[in-house]
């Protein structure tokens, strides 16, 4: 064979080779930082979270909007990252100074900046400047510089640690894209094959909890992959799809809290462990799952979802361990993260990994595993 087409052909294959079915982006998390030091820069004062007049607002949102340099570091920042699709941020918007959604929502909440905030769903803006005004962006930069340095390492643990806890026939090569946010409107998410990181979130500067909560979300996409080629082959009615939901969630977070539970604080773990709460969740669950067979289902269904928030909040104020002051909202009690968590860790307890393997791959097996080998 021709030497020149051999090297051609030895080149291609390794870098079949080389190319990775994780790929990890932090290009948003440094397009927002060269975006907020220019926006200091331009108006030559710090981010806050003051709230203007009509007649201000204009003024600020004018000034940036004429400066060409801001305008292309804006597009660069909407332009460049899956986070600023209407898919994940469509139902955000602002209700001050000029309505807006999606895309456009963003665009005018970093427009008012440095000098002020909107109102915006979930709060983001004023989430950016305490970001942004604490020593936290230099620590994420460090962060950042590991995870690029070490990634190979990363994807390998990752890859490794999310085959224990999958079914046999999971598909391993799926593409699945690893985004490195500042965004703290949703938190860490998975959809589709994107996970979402928000840097905002203080933990991760523990750069092993940062890597355990990427385990968590990659779990999700494996095993959605998986739950979706073997179940969703069939049309469901409108409350049939709904509960369907329901139990892929609690079975994902049920599995995927096992890379992320022991870093949980002492009063969160207390809470998990509470006999009462448990119970009490455990009751609403059922409760639930007998109204699929109720005429009146989606209406229940829609009560339940309207209500969850307040709910949740109330038991995390009822039974939070700590003072509470330092009450940690993101882990308000509700059965899909703490009932589930419980049963499958039950399970394992009792059985092993093998046990936990085999309701993994049987889904649909899990509470009469659970009642078969639990014992009170």
């Amino acid at each position: 064979m021709n030497r020149v087409v051999m090297t051609l052909i030895t080149a291609y294959f390794f870098t079949l080779c080389a190319e990775s079915q994780i790929v990890i982006h932090t290009d948003q998390v440094a397009n927002f930082h060269k975006l907020m030091k220019y926006s200091e820069d331009l108006s030559n004062s710090k981010l806050s979270v003051r709230r203007g007049n009509f007649n201000e607002l204009q003024r600020s949102f004018d000034n940036n909007n004429r400066d060409l340099q801001f305008r292309l570091l804006l597009d660069t920042l909407l332009n460049t990252s899956v986070l600023y699709t209407d898919e994940v941020i469509g139902g955000v918007t602002t209700y001050d100074f000029k309505d807006a959604t999606g895309e456009q929502a963003y665009r005018l909440a970093f427009t008012l900046l440095p000098g002020y905030c909107v109102n915006i769903t979930g709060g983001m803006t004023e989430s950016w400047v305490r970001y942004w005004n604490s020593e936290h962006p230099q620590i994420v930069d460090k962060l950042i510089k590991r995870v690029t340095e070490s990634q190979d390492t990363i994807i390998s643990e990752i890859k490794r640690d999310c085959k224990l806890l999958l079914p046999e026939d999971s598909d391993l090569d799926l593409q699945i894209n690893i985004n490195t946010i500042v965004d703290g409107n949703r938190g860490s998410f998975q959809f589709g094959n994107n996970v979402m990181m928000d840097m905002i979130n203080r933990d991760y500067a523990d750069f092993s909890r940062f890597v355990s909560v990427i385990k968590h979300e990659m779990h999700h996409a494996y095993y959605r992959e998986w739950m979706d080629r073997r179940y969703n082959n069939k049309e469901r009615a409108e409350a049939d799809g709904y509960f369907y939901e329901f139990q892929k969630s609690f079975a994902f977070e049920g599995i995927a809290q096992r890379y992320t539970y022991d870093n949980y604080s002492k009063e969160v773990k207390q809470l998990y462990s509470n006999s009462d709460l448990i119970s009490e969740l455990f009751d609403e669950w059922i409760s639930l799952i007998r109204a699929a067979n109720s005429p009146s289902v989606l209406e229940i269904f829609y009560n339940y979802m309207e209500s969850q928030y307040d709910n949740e909040i109330k038991r995390l104020k009822q039974y939070y361990p700590g003072n509470s002051d330092s009450v940690e909202f993101q882990y308000r009690p509700n059965f899909t993260y703490y009932l589930s968590y419980n049963i499958y860790n039950s399970i394992f307890e009792i059985g092993g990994l093998k046990l936990l393997k085999y309701v993994i791959e049987n889904p649909d097996k899990l509470l009469s595993t659970y009642n078969k080998h639990h014992v009170d």
